[in-house]
């Protein structure tokens, strides 16, 4: 049970706490069962559900003065306890409607043919976030610097390209169970990720690249040391694999691997070896830009960057939901302590936010789909304003 909306903010204890008291077992976080889900206040078993439900209901005033969020909250539980509410049944059969629509009507949707519709139809929401990177020109409000961080300051120069991704999220269990059972296809899935990213920074012009180990966070706290270690080898497989495939245009590709400096240099300096995997012009593998590891903030670098006109991008690791949604920055508005992430940082502290489709949406696709018109679709002309750019 996630409160990521309804607990932000208050105290960890106070939380787990009316966990225990409402039957929950509350687990110290780090000790993860197959059958648990991580949370924000912990690691929860999910056993016996509807004896809680009611309970749970009855103390949503604990956690949220707000009406629309008690009422989405009850909602969910409702749902996850297998009692489908009228809303949900509602969503439920409009979007099954719809699915049907684009596989008779594919064309208007611009699959080739149906097969193409029915192989994207098929993919969850978390597969098909990882395809997409929203690329916008920006900039930030803060600077830091002597151990200063987030000081407002003016500014840059020049701008800064944000490319947001969803990487993958192994706490949920669809895709973790994916390491043992489809393990061979997580690396060509991460290299995907990286490819879009770069091909939507190349379309900017972007000629030095900002970086953290995005997709190696949250987003594998619940794994095994061995499947974070495997992960961890994919994703920098994948980003130096990728530019010693083809030049993207970048002069540098600065990276701060934080914990993981070691496994990125090792797995570097060997694919650099003779006619390693980094190093082999005769295959046209070789590097196109340089690797620069280090342990300053990626974010204070892409300014500098900015100022010195040398056309940077900063990658953001984007949770899946937010990215397909058009919510970039996911909880920037409320997020404190544990749902105050590198993503809410830098929405809450850039220009990034203005990519909310709530916020640019109507400008910038002022003929987008919405509730009353599903078919209408951005004209060419549209498209060439579009500060935006979803690759």
């Amino acid at each position: 049970l996630s409160f990521c909306r309804c607990a932000s903010g208050r105290a960890q204890a106070e939380v787990t706490e009316w966990l225990v008291t409402a039957g929950w077992p509350v687990e110290p976080a780090g000790e993860v069962p197959e059958e648990t889900v991580a949370t924000t206040v912990g690691i929860a078993k999910f056993k016996a559900l509807k004896k809680y439900y009611a309970d749970y209901v009855g103390k949503l005033d604990k956690f949220t003065d707000d009406d629309a969020m008690k009422a989405y909250t009850r909602e969910w539980a409702e749902n996850a306890c297998g009692v489908e509410g009228d809303a949900f049944k509602k969503l439920r059969e409009r979007f099954c409607e719809w699915l049907c629509d684009v596989e008779e009507k594919y064309h208007k949707y611009g699959f080739d043919s149906k097969r193409h519709a029915e192989l994207i139809l098929g993919k969850s929401l978390t597969e098909l976030a990882t395809e997409v990177c929203l690329s916008q020109g920006g900039y930030f409000f803060t600077s830091g610097m002597d151990g200063s961080h987030n000081q407002l300051a003016s500014r840059t120069k020049s701008r800064v390209v944000f490319l947001s991704i969803a990487t993958i999220d192994f706490n949920i269990a669809y895709e973790r169970e994916k390491l043992t059972t489809k393990r061979s296809e997580i690396y060509p899935r991460i290299k995907s990720i990286f490819e879009v990213a770069f091909r939507a920074a190349r379309d900017q012009g972007v000629r030095n690249v900002s970086t953290i180990p995005v997709g190696l966070g949250q987003n594998t706290s619940t794994l095994g040391a061995k499947d974070v270690e495997h992960v961890a080898n994919c994703y920098f497989r994948a980003q130096f694999e990728l530019l010693s495939e083809e030049d993207w245009g970048f002069e540098n590709y600065y990276i701060n691997p934080r914990g993981y400096l070691s496994t990125a240099r090792d797995i570097l300096n060997r694919g650099l070896e003779v006619l390693g995997a980094y190093n082999n012009k005769k295959e046209g593998m070789y590097l196109r830009c340089n690797i620069v590891f280090h342990q300053k903030d990626a974010k204070f670098l892409a300014q500098k960057l900015a100022d010195a006109g040398k056309a940077p991008a900063y990658i953001n690791g984007s949770c899946y939901t937010a990215l397909l949604q058009g919510r970039v920055g996911q909880y920037w508005e409320q997020g404190r302590n544990w749902n105050y992430t590198g993503e809410e940082d830098w929405a809450a502290t850039s220009t990034g936010v203005l990519g909310d489709f709530s916020i640019c949406g109507k400008v910038v696709f002022p003929d987008a789909p919405t509730e009353r018109n599903m078919d209408r679709r951005p004209t060419d002309s549209q498209d060439d304003l579009n500060p935006l750019t979803p690759s």
